[in-house]
Formats: C-alpha cells, structure tokens, sequence
C-alpha cells in the first residue's frame, strides 16, 4: 500500500511527465499550414524532370537545384497538393524531391521536406522553428503520407515556370 509520501510523489512525477507530452504533442505540426497564414514561400527542386508525363521513374530526374519564390497565387496550389495528409509512424527512407521554406504572417518558420515514393501516395516532413529548434525531438513523427509525386512534383514546377515569367 502507498503512503500518503509516495502517493505525492507517484502524481506528481506523473503530472510531470503529462505535462511534458502536452508540450511536446504541442510543438509539433499537425498539418501543413493553411495558405492564408503563409507570407512567404521559397522552394528548392532538388530532383525533378521538366518534360514528360505520366508517372515519375527515378532514373528520368534531373539532379540540379532550382531555387525559387514561389508566387503568392501558387502558394494554395503547392499546400493543396500535399493533401489529404495524414501522420506517418513508419516512415521510410525516400528520395528527397523538394524543399520548403516558408514564412508564416506571425513570422513563425516552418520547413518542409516533399519526398518521391514512386507509390500511390507521396510523404513530406514539416519541422515548424527549424532551423532554430531542433529537427526531430524523437518522439513524435514529422513524417506525413498525401498527395502524389505527381501532383506534388507539378504543383512545384508550375510555381517554378510562374516565378521566371515575372
């Protein structure tokens, strides 16, 4: 039987530690961010093919990196393309596609990461802060599963093709 001492003890380690997981379930992204709380967006194609259609194949990518604004009318297209998404436990290690850097109205950053999977559904990872907070706190997954390659490959290509018009 616990003594009054030990009970103390046994809730408060224990509201500690909920505390903690709140915390930590708080920091982290739950979504990607709704377009109209992004004032800025820069992507980095890191992997991408400029002709062609139909399904990507690996051995057809370029590997040359295209920095770009994206444009503020291309902005709800590029975070369109990443949905439906869904929270991924198991992530696996993919070919890195593109990244997102973007800067939110409150002037909060977020970075996202697109990945080719070359299945059904594509992956992206989103670390709010980063770079000034830690990538990964190791106990809640970054990792997400929506969208496609394609879309999520064309979306960027169409913002890259706007931003050179300008």
């Amino acid at each position: 039987m616990l003594t009054r001492r030990k009970w103390w003890l046994v809730t408060g380690v224990l509201l500690m530690l909920t505390a903690l997981a709140l915390y930590l379930v708080a920091r982290q992204a739950t979504s990607p961010p709704d377009p109209s709380e992004v004032a800025s967006m820069k992507a980095t194609l890191l992997q991408y093919r400029l002709e062609g259609s139909g399904p990507l194949q690996m051995e057809e990518l370029r590997r040359e990196h295209l920095e770009f604004v994206v444009p503020p009318d291309h902005v709800a297209a590029v975070l369109a393309a990443l949905e439906p998404a869904k929270r991924d436990w198991r992530p696996a290690r993919w070919q890195v596609m593109a990244n997102l850097d973007i800067r939110l109205n409150d002037g909060r950053t977020v970075h996202v990461e697109l990945y080719y999977t070359f299945a059904d559904r594509g992956a992206f990872s989103i670390h709010p802060g980063w770079p000034q907070t830690p990538r990964n706190s190791g106990l809640i997954s970054h990792y997400f599963r929506g969208g496609t390659d394609e879309r999520l490959h064309d979306a960027l290509l169409d913002a890259y093709r706007a931003s050179q018009q300008k």
